[in-house]
């Protein structure tokens, strides 16, 4: 059976190239045209017509915008970072701010970076992207304070966002507040279950508070959402080391620099391990491994 809105499209652009040939410099047709095909991701024609639309009126705002997000889409930063300051040159757009913002962090130029996200908020103060990704470049500089004010302006916006519950509960740990954090882990994994971020964090929450049951249930859950987790694997190997199962402990380290074989946790974990085989190197698999299966299985009925 056709598609209804492939026919649909079909039909559009045969339409929209009918007036073309008619006026093939009409910039509004070939704007319309240029979308049709943008939102069915036909981007490579998208962005012929859009450069089309520029040599016919260089200062057409909609054309630039676009062919930025495709050009940030396709990592060219230079060309999207001109469109998108062609933008603003002519209007206060709050996404071309933020997308400036984005592309300058990708530069590692963060003040830049601030200057546009606060430009962004200053148009849209409810702009919880800039929220999150301000909050980003103040923690990159260490400037907690300022972090932790812009994910709680974030979590106003969205208070639904296990995103900003995680990176809020990682400021906590930052400042040794311990239950704090671990009760907005705890509401991240309410919200998102399957975050291994979260479960990670929450992890090392349990292990400062000495709780080493729920420690190992998180560190597990979030090796077994990501098994590519770097710090993950790094977290569970150090603290089956402390068990005294150095044998999956040596399996968790090892796998993790098999992934990052810089990591320098992983690298001086795995170096405390005993080099010699003692008798704990085996683990008792009436404990820790029907723990660990256990805690798998309930994870996995959820």
């Amino acid at each position: 059976m056709p598609n209804k809105d492939n026919n649909n499209n079909e039909a559009a652009i045969k339409h929209l190239q009918r007036i073309l040939m008619q006026k093939p410099k009409d910039t509004n047709v070939l704007f319309e045209l240029a979308m049709v095909f943008y939102l069915n991701h036909n981007y490579e024609k998208a962005k012929e017509l859009f450069l089309k639309i520029l040599a016919i009126d260089p200062n057409a705002i909609g054309a630039h915008f676009n062919i930025a997000n495709l050009y940030r889409v396709e990592d060219n930063v230079p060309q999207a970072k001109y469109h998108y300051l062609k933008v603003v040159e002519k209007e206060q757009e709050e996404n071309a701010f933020f997308y400036l913002g984005f592309l300058s962090e990708k530069e590692n130029d963060f003040e830049a970076a601030k200057q546009y996200y606060l430009k962004a908020l200053a148009i849209d103060p409810k702009h919880e992207d800039a929220c999150d990704e301000l909050a980003k470049v103040f923690l990159q500089e260490g400037n907690i304070l300022k972090a932790k004010e812009y994910f709680l302006k974030s979590l106003e916006i969205e208070p639904n966002s296990g995103e900003t519950y995680t990176n809020l509960g990682g400021i906590f740990i930052k400042e040794r507040n311990y239950s704090k954090a671990k009760e907005y882990y705890l509401k991240a994994i309410e919200l998102l279950p399957d975050l291994a971020t979260a479960h990670c964090n929450l992890g090392v929450v349990y292990e400062k508070e000495k709780d080493i049951s729920n420690s190992l249930h998180h560190f597990l859950i979030a090796v077994q959402l990501n098994p590519d987790y770097v710090v993950a694997h790094t977290n569970l190997g150090g603290l089956l080391a402390d068990m005294g199962d150095y044998v999956t402990a040596r399996e968790h380290l090892k796998k993790a620099l098999i992934l990052d074989p810089n990591f320098k946790p992983a690298l001086l974990n795995l170096h405390r391990l005993p080099k010699e085989k003692i008798p704990n190197d085996k683990p008792n698999k009436t404990t820790l491994f029907s723990y660990i299966k256990n805690m798998l299985k309930k994870h996995n009925n959820k």
